[in-house]
C-alpha cells in the first residue's frame, strides 16, 4: 500500500507498524466480552480474494497471542462470482438460445460483456444471502434476458468454486501448525494422536472453544451451514455479534487506542553480547514471543529465558533473520533487577521491551525494527527501478543517435 501511495504522488509516506488482522479481530471480540480467559479460538476469515486462518488465545488481560496462521491467497468470493456468472450464461445459453456457453462464447464480436455479468453475479450472491431468488437482467447479444436465480443456483456456484472445501482445510492446517508448535514438533509421544497429520476437523472442534467468521463471504447461508455442518454450530460467532466485514475495523480502533497488548513474532533477532564476549540470543526471530510469558511464570522449562541480568558495557544488537546487523547498543550502566531475572516482553507497537522483575522497562529495543526487512527490501527495489530506468535512457539515447530518420525532412 505504501509503494502504491508513492506512485499515486504522495511524498510523506512512511511504513508504520502492521498489525494482522486476526489480531485485530481478536481484540474486537475480546474488547466485546465475547471470548472469556484462555479461551482458544478460530478466525475463519473467507473475503472476496482470499481465505485466511489463525489460531488464537487471549488472557484474563486481553492479552491476544497469536498461535499459528495459514491461508489462501486465490481463494475467495470472487472464485464464488465467477463460477455463478458462468451458471447463468450457461442457463442463457441452453435455455434462451439452445446452445451450449462455448458455442455462445464462439459467436463473431462480443457476445456478452463478461466482467459486467459478474458484477451482477456478485450482486446477486450478496441478495441471496437474504432473500431465496432473484432476477437478474443480463444483456446478450444486445438483448435484454431476464433469468430468475435461486439459492440452489448459489450453492451450486458455490461447489463449483470449492471454495468452502478450500477455506476449511486451510483451517485445518492453521490449527495442526498451532499443535506442532505448542508440543514441539509434527510427531511424538507427546503429540495428539502421534501426529499432527492424523488431526482431524473433530479434533480442531473439540480444541478451540470459539469460531470467529470474519469476511464478507461468510455472511452467505452457504459458509455458516458448512462450517456449522464440519465443526458444529454451538461455537460459531460472527454475524449475530457485529458485522463480519466491521470486525476488523472495530478491532484497528481499538488498537489504535492502546485497548489490549498483542504477543506475536518478530522478524529480528536479539542478542546480548558481555564486554568479555559472550553472547546470548534472548531472541530468535519468528519465534513465538508468547514462549517468552510462559518461561517468565514457569510454564516453560528448558529454554534460555528469562536470561541473566546484562552488566554494564552489554552490547544489545538487533539483527535481521538472515543475520545481518540492524542496530547496536551498549548499556552504559549497570542492568537494575527486583530479584528476579530480567525477561523480554513485546509491546503493541512490536517494540521489543527488556524488564526487570517489578514489570519495569530497562531498556526498550527499537520502534519498528520490524519493518527494517521490508524496508531493505523497498531500497533495494527502487535502486533495481533507477538502474532500469538508467538503462532504458541510454537504450532510448542510442537508438536515437542512430536512427535512419536522422536528417529526414
Amino acid at each position: 500500500m505504501a509503494e502504491i501511495a508513492r506512485r499515486l504522488g504522495f511524498e510523506a509516506v512512511q511504513t508504520t507498524d502492521v498489525v494482522e488482522e486476526p489480531v485485530l479481530v481478536g481484540q474486537t471480540y475480546t474488547h466485546l466480552r465475547e471470548i472469556g480467559a484462555n479461551e482458544r479460538v478460530l478466525v475463519f476469515d473467507l473475503g472476496g480474494g482470499t481465505f485466511d486462518a489463525a489460531i488464537f488465545k487471549a488472557d484474563e488481560k486481553g492479552v491476544v497471542t497469536v498461535l499459528a496462521v495459514d491461508g489462501e491467497p486465490f481463494t475467495g468470493g470472487a472464485d464464488i462470482d465467477a463460477e455463478l456468472a458462468k451458471g447463468l450464461l450457461r442457463r442463457v445459453a441452453h435455455e434462451q438460445l439452445g446452445s451450449s456457453l462455448e458455442e455462445l462464447r464462439a459467436l463473431p464480436g462480443e457476445p456478452f460483456d463478461l466482467r459486467r455479468i459478474r458484477h451482477q453475479a456478485r450482486d446477486v450472491k450478496e441478495a441471496l444471502s437474504n432473500v431465496e431468488s432473484v432476477t437478474v437482467s443480463l444483456n446478450i447479444l444486445g438483448d435484454t434476458v431476464n433469468i430468475e436465480v435461486g439459492r440452489r443456483d448459489l450453492l451450486d456456484a458455490v461447489d463449483e468454486s470449492k471454495v468452502v472445501d478450500r477455506s476449511l482445510e486451510c483451517a485445518l492446517r492453521a490449527f495442526r501448525r498451532s499443535v506442532a508448535l505448542e508440543h514441539g514438533g509434527v510427531v511424538g509421544p507427546g503429540v495428539p494422536r502421534g501426529s499432527v497429520y492424523n488431526l482431524k476437523h473433530d479434533d480442531l472442534a473439540a480444541a478451540v472453544d470459539r469460531i470467529v467468521l470474519v469476511g464478507g463471504s461468510t455472511r452467505m447461508p452457504a459458509v455458516r451451514e458448512a462450517c456449522a455442518d464440519v465443526w458444529g454450530s454451538d461455537k460459531l460467532v460472527g454475524e449475530d455479534v457485529i458485522d463480519p466485514i466491521d470486525s476488523v475495523c472495530v478491532g484497528a480502533a481499538h488498537e489504535s487506542d492502546n485497548i489490549g497488548i498483542v504477543l506475536d513474532r518478530m522478524p529480528f533477532s536479539i542478542v546480548l553480547e558481555s564486554p568479555d564476549g559472550e553472547r546470548t540470543e534472548v531472541y530468535r526471530a519468528y519465534e513465538p514471543t508468547v514462549d517468552h510469558a510462559r518461561a517468565y511464570l514457569g510454564e516453560l522449562e528448558g529454554t534460555r529465558f528469562p536470561f541473566d541480568p546484562p552488566p554494564q558495557g552489554t552490547t544489545v544488537t538487533i539483527t535481521s533473520p538472515e543475520g545481518h546487523v540492524m542496530s547496536a547498543t551498549t548499556l552504559k550502566t549497570s542492568f537494575p533487577t527486583r530479584g528476579t531475572k530480567p525477561y523480554l516482553t513485546f509491546d503493541l507497537f512490536g517494540r521489543c521491551l527488556i524488564c526487570n522483575g517489578g514489570d519495569q522497562t530497562v531498556l526498550e529495543i527499537g520502534h519498528g525494527y520490524q519493518h527494517e526487512t521490508q524496508r531493505e527490501r523497498y531500497r533495494v527495489q527502487e535502486r533495481r527501478r533507477a538502474d532500469d530506468r538508467e538503462r532504458e535512457k541510454a537504450t532510448t539515447a542510442a537508438y536515437t543517435k542512430s536512427s535512419p530518420y536522422d536528417g529526414v525532412s
